[in-house]
């Protein structure tokens, strides 16, 4: 037995070899969430996910809607880590580093954006490249940065989705939770969609909201 989550791609099948949970995010203090769809960011108000190992091939995507340019996303740690941030001028900068506390990875990298736009964003480590695409309807990514480095990001305690600790900035907009998620080699880690509480398959729990 399977079961089928809706997309705007149309119904993708989840099944228990793609799963490495739970791993769902937690909120901290109170951001808004309607059918998957989060906002009222802040920094006080964001969601939460666990660290996952970024020495392996892994995969981000996530999609959101910014009305205003400020930071998207963003790691918690010693260093840096992670961040993406919606500049002015309709670009996206990703910014990435290793344990150096430096951008030698990415030091806002360029993305083309739009406001008031869904958009859908892909950060791809393939162990040695960084692959940074982007798409506008959900199904056909333009790949807009690709950068060779075999360096892993540094690790962090954890991603914020909807603020940037390390700057201190926030997203003025929203991120569907139904189309975002991580991938860690090739297998699915995060992804919390809306209204679902557990997936059970052949009888067998295999992924519960914690929160």
């Amino acid at each position: 037995m399977a079961i089928y989550h809706n997309t705007c791609n149309g119904p993708i099948e989840v099944t228990k070899h793609q799963l490495m949970g739970p791993h769902g995010y937690w909120l901290v203090g109170s951001p808004s969430i309607t059918d998957g769809v989060a906002s009222g960011f802040s920094t006080s108000n964001y969601l939460a996910v666990s660290p996952f190992d970024t020495t392996k091939p892994w995969e981000l995507g996530i999609k959101f809607n910014a009305t205003n340019a400020n930071s998207i996303l963003g790691t918690l740690s010693n260093s840096r880590s992670l961040i993406i941030r919606y500049n002015t001028g309709n670009q996206i900068f990703v910014f990435l580093s290793s344990a150096n506390a430096a951008w030698d990875i990415a030091n806002g990298a360029s993305i083309p954006a739009f406001l008031n736009t869904a958009y859908w964003l892909k950060i791809q480590y393939t162990g040695t490249d960084y692959i940074l695409s982007y798409s506008i309807d959900g199904q056909n990514y333009t790949v807009a940065q690709h950068i060779s480095s075999n360096l892993a990001i540094d690790t962090f305690t954890q991603l914020c989705l909807g603020y940037a600790p390390h700057i201190g900035g926030k997203l003025v907009g929203s991120i569907d939770l139904n189309e975002t998620y991580i991938k860690v080699n090739g297998k699915l880690w995060f992804w919390q969609p809306r209204e679902t509480e557990k997936i059970v398959l052949n009888n067998t729990l295999v992924w519960e909201k914690t929160q």
